[in-house]
């Protein structure tokens, strides 16, 4: 196939080593924030170890790394969910959207945005969403501005983007993907770097949600952040991407962990109900370049809404879904070599 002209096998392994939190939590939201001068990472809704409807929560968790000292600390003044994100701009950290799971198995997506601040450790609420929205990438472009690019709405996928202000607590329509199946997806990754979208994988619309190939970059046009020129880009190669979380060191994206199949909250696939495992290599992608590499990748991780950093650049998973369908207590920190 074309798309693996552009794919560069490299003999790298990822290894982790972790520190327990106080219980099993995946599919939570999370960031990485000052207190008192300190870094501390924390987390925003989950699903516990049940796996279960009712094993989905509101509760917010912090690490403080210089203490190895995991702690619940509160609620979100809101009903559990899945699925939301959370993105940091001047030190506070909002968190949007994310779907309730219904006792009958049906889910709602939210409208929901939050603001957590953590110098008080308090949640108040932001400007609804124009449309509501969960398993959707968010990024912070130039720490002014906050934007939600595709995902699931209540029934079907979207190819919105959705920009907030928070100086003027307002949201704004921004240019939408492209509309095509490998645009509006749920479940896929990105973020924004160098004023660019770069969104990777994901499910699809259709019976059992297949994965998504597809990989776009948006450039954001600098005199008009709301104006996005898209592109759909090479394919990218070796495992599908679902439910990976990505992060920028230097000029590479990484996507790490996530699944070769497309499941539903519980671990288990759409497609034959089957129970699904971690992808076991990290995809890597150079800016400068646009070719893709890989890593193998011993920390075996799935079900993940992002991860976290600290100040010397270190990247830590928090919780996830492991092999086995492991809901998981660590907080791993991942080691390149």
């Amino acid at each position: 196939m074309k798309y693996l002209l552009a794919f560069l096998a490299i003999v790298q392994t990822a290894t982790a080593q972790s520190i327990l939190l106080p219980e099993p939590v995946t599919n939570n939201a999370v960031a990485v924030l000052k207190k008192n001068g300190q870094t501390f990472f924390y987390s925003f809704y989950g699903l516990d170890k049940t796996k279960k409807w009712s094993g989905v929560h509101n509760k917010i968790m912090r690490v403080d790394l210089l203490k190895d000292k995991p702690a619940l600390i509160g609620t979100l003044p809101d009903t559990g969910r899945l699925a939301a994100g959370a993105s940091v701009i001047e030190n506070k950290a909002y968190i949007v959207g994310g779907y309730k799971v219904l006792s009958d198995g049906k889910e709602k997506s939210s409208h929901h945005l939050f603001i957590f601040d953590p110098a008080t450790e308090k949640v108040i609420g932001g400007s609804s969403l124009l449309v509501p929205i969960d398993d959707h990438v968010q990024s912070v472009w130039r720490n002014q501005l906050l934007y939600v690019i595709s995902g699931w709405s209540d029934s079907v996928n979207v190819n919105t983007v959705q920009v907030y202000d928070p100086g003027k607590n307002r949201w704004q329509f921004a240019t939408s993907l492209p509309d095509e199946a490998g645009a509006k997806v749920f479940g896929g990754s990105g973020l924004i770097a160098n004023d660019t979208i770069y969104l990777l994988g994901g499910a699809t619309f259709g019976k059992n949600y297949p994965p998504s190939r597809s990989f776009y970059k948006g450039v954001i046009d600098v005199t008009n952040p709301l104006k996005i020129t898209w592109l759909k880009a090479t394919h990218y190669p070796g495992d599908y991407r679902y439910r990976s979380a990505a992060y920028q060191k230097n000029q590479s994206i990484y996507f790490i962990g996530g699944s070769n199949e497309t499941y539903n909250y519980d671990g288990i696939s759409y497609a034959g109900r089957k129970p699904v495992e971690p992808n076991k290599t990290i995809l890597v992608y150079n800016i400068l370049t646009s070719q893709f590499s890989t890593l193998n990748d011993t920390n075996n991780i799935m079900d993940l809404r992002g991860v976290v950093r600290d100040e010397k650049g270190n990247v830590y998973t928090f919780g996830g879904m492991e092999k086995g369908q492991q809901v998981s207590k660590k907080l791993k920190l991942l080691k390149m070599k």
